[in-house]
C-alpha cells in the first residue's frame, strides 16, 4: 500500500505500509481481460484484497491507458483500478533507471522500483488532503486538459522508438555473424541477495532479439511491463508470448511467479486458497 504525504516544500514523502503482500502485477492485456469480464474482475479484486495484497502498476500502464483516449474502455479500466483504493504500487517501467537507483540504494531511501518522479509530477495538481489512490491519481492527471493528449502522443512516440531499437538489434543479430556469436555466448550472472533487475533486463532483451517470433509494435512496452515487475512482485501476469520468454532462462530465487493471461482463473484460485479467515 502506497502512502504519500505532500510536504510543505512541494516534495513528497512516500512510504510503503504493510500489509503489501502478495504484490500482483498485471500487464495491460490482463487488465483488459478483467475489465471485459466484470465477474472475474470482481473475483480477482476480492481475492487479492482479502489476503492483504496490493495491485502493482507502472508508468507503462498510464501511457497505454491514456493512449486509448477518453471513452468507454478508458472508463471501465479507470473504474476497475479505482476499486482497489490505496492498495496499489506504481513501479518505474524504466529498468535502467531502477538499476541506477539500486546501485546507490541505502536503508532509509525510497524503494528503487517506485516511480517517484511521476508521482511527484502528478502531485503538483493534487490537493494533498485525500489519500492517494489510483482513482485520485487519474483524476489529478485529468485536471490538466492537455495531459491526456500529451500521454497519447507519448504513447505513439515511445512505442515507435522502442520498436525501432529492437528492430535494429534484431536485424544486426540476423545479418552480422559476430554480433550473433557475441549475443549467443553472453553470460549474465546474478549475485544472490542483490536486485535482479539488470540480470532480468539482459536476459529478456536477448530473448526478444534472438527469437524468430515476429516483432510487434507493442513488444517494447511489453518488455518494460515485464522486467521491473518480475523483481519486485510475487505474481506477474503477462501475455502468452512474454510468459514463454521469461521461462526460457533461469530465474533468480525470489523472482515473481509468472502467469499467462489465460491462467488468470488459476491465479485467482491460488489467492483464494490463502484468504484470511474472518
Amino acid at each position: 500500500m502506497l502512502n504519500i504525504k505532500k510536504l510543505p516544500d512541494g516534495g513528497l514523502h512516500i512510504s510503503i505500509q504493510p500489509p503489501i503482500e502478495p504484490r500482483v502485477y498485471l500487464d495491460h492485456g490482463a487488465i483488459g481481460k478483467l475489465t471485459a469480464s466484470p465477474e472475474i474482475g470482481e473475483r480477482f479484486k476480492r481475492a487479492l484484497l482479502n489476503v492483504g495484497g496490493t495491485l502493482c502498476l507502472s508508468s507503462a500502464h498510464l501511457i497505454e491507458i491514456y493512449g486509448l483516449g477518453l471513452g468507454p474502455t478508458y472508463e471501465r479500466i479507470k473504474s476497475f483500478l479505482a476499486s482497489f483504493g490505496c492498495s496499489f504500487l506504481l513501479f518505474d517501467c524504466d529498468s535502467g533507471a531502477v538499476t541506477d537507483r539500486e546501485a546507490t540504494w541505502a536503508p532509509g531511501k525510497q524503494n528503487a522500483a517506485l516511480d517517484v518522479s511521476l508521482l511527484t509530477a502528478v502531485a503538483a495538481n493534487w490537493d494533498g488532503t485525500t489519500d492517494m489512490s489510483f482513482a485520485v491519481l487519474l483524476d489529478t492527471i485529468e485536471q490538466d486538459a492537455t495531459v491526456v493528449e500529451r500521454f497519447k502522443n507519448l504513447h505513439r512516440r515511445h512505442r515507435a522508438e522502442l520498436y525501432k531499437i529492437f528492430d535494429k538489434a534484431r536485424k544486426e543479430y540476423q545479418s552480422n555473424s559476430n554480433v550473433k556469436k557475441r549475443l549467443n555466448k553472453a553470460v549474465y550472472q546474478h549475485e544472490e541477495g542483490t536486485p535482479p533487475t539488470r540480470y532480468l533486463s539482459n536476459q529478456l532483451r536477448r530473448q526478444t532479439i534472438v527469437t524468430h517470433e515476429p516483432l510487434t509494435p507493442s513488444d517494447g512496452i511489453d518488455f518494460e511491463h515485464a522486467v521491473v515487475s518480475l523483481g519486485y512482485a510475487e505474481h506477474v501476469v503477462l501475455d502468452k508470448k512474454w510468459a514463454a520468454r521469461v521461462k526460457r532462462f533461469p530465474l533468480p530465487f525470489g523472482t515473481a511467479k509468472v502467469w499467462k493471461i489465460g491462467e488468470l482463473s488459476s491465479l485467482i484460485a491460488e489467492l483464494e486458497r490463502n484468504e484470511r479467515p474472518f
